[in-house]
């Protein structure tokens, strides 16, 4: 079976490579300053005072080592999710569309639950684990699955 919307079954590997860390080094920078050699001047459209600033200019400092580190652990948590596997047939992608559909309802149960047990500032950090949250359990669901047919295989 042919699918287009893949990636090729090697970028798994780098999708390990540029996830692990780079996720590891966010939740790291969470509890620790970020290095200061990421700082720089850079424009944003949106500010704090956007909707009330006349001058359309808006450069601002920041710190850019977790948005370096999110973007590098998405990429690298797609790749990982939407890679092919190295046998690729109709199962498998029932089992990835399960996964998928599974990953959605639990990412948004978890949304809905900390919207209603988590408030303030802390939210954010809630709406930053909930963008990993979908990429998070639908591979280890899709993993699990297929570890689970691929050893009820071996049974037989």
């Amino acid at each position: 079976m042919k699918s287009i919307y893949l990636f090729p079954h090697t970028f798994k590997k780098i999708g390990l490579f540029l996830f692990l860390p780079c996720f590891m080094l966010l939740i790291l920078f969470q509890f620790y300053d970020s290095p200061s050699f990421m700082e720089f001047t850079i424009w944003t459209p949106i500010t704090d005072d956007f909707l009330t600033k006349t001058n359309p200019t808006h450069w601002i400092k920041n710190n850019l080592t977790d948005e370096i580190l999110s973007i590098t652990a998405i990429i690298g948590g797609l790749f990982i999710a939407f890679s092919k596997e190295k046998q690729e047939d109709e199962l498998i992608n029932e089992v990835r569309k399960s996964s998928l559909i599974w990953a959605v309802y639990v990412n948004y149960g978890f949304y809905i639950l900390m919207t209603i047990l988590v408030y303030g500032f802390d939210f954010l950090n809630v709406l930053l684990l909930n963008v990993f949250t979908l990429l998070i359990v639908f591979i280890v669901r899709f993993e699990w699955y297929k570890n689970k047919l691929k050893s009820s295989m071996d049974d037989e």
